[in-house]
């Protein structure tokens, strides 16, 4: 799947609430990006889906594999630098600033979703509570 589409397509999934998907979309874009053999852009495309994965096992709470992925991705990083190249380095800044947005986007969503059943909860008890007063 190419760059532009999987991102928008994770981002689309995440804003829909569907972060199960989102995240089987980015593994299945790890998976393709491992196998194929076009180092450094490669690497840089890589270490951008790794960090979203990243972030949407660590807004489950998966901190563990969360922190596994953020290491792969800055390993892949640190490969692709090459010094001397500012366009590179330009490349990951914006890459990183992305992966930082998307996080902060998941993040937020996770958080509604939280406050959203919460709310849900609530609601059930107090039907719990007014029904029967209203049939007496």
């Amino acid at each position: 799947m190419d760059g532009p589409r999987w991102t928008e397509e994770v981002d689309d999934l995440v804003d829909a609430g569907d972060v199960d998907g989102a995240i089987a979309l980015l593994e299945s874009v790890v998976s393709d990006l491992s196998t194929s053999a076009a180092p450094p852009a490669t690497d840089l495309r890589l270490a951008t889906a790794l960090g979203d994965l990243a972030g949407l096992h660590a807004s489950r709470g998966d901190t563990l594999r969360a922190d596994e992925l953020r290491a792969r991705a800055i390993a892949l990083r640190s490969r692709a630098t090459v010094p001397g190249t500012g366009t590179l380095g330009s490349c990951q800044r914006n890459v990183h600033h992305k992966s930082v947005q998307r996080v902060q986007k998941t993040q937020k969503s996770q958080l509604i979703l939280i406050k959203a059943m919460k709310m849900r909860r609530m609601i059930g008890r107090l039907l719990q509570i007014v029904v029967p007063l209203m049939t007496h």
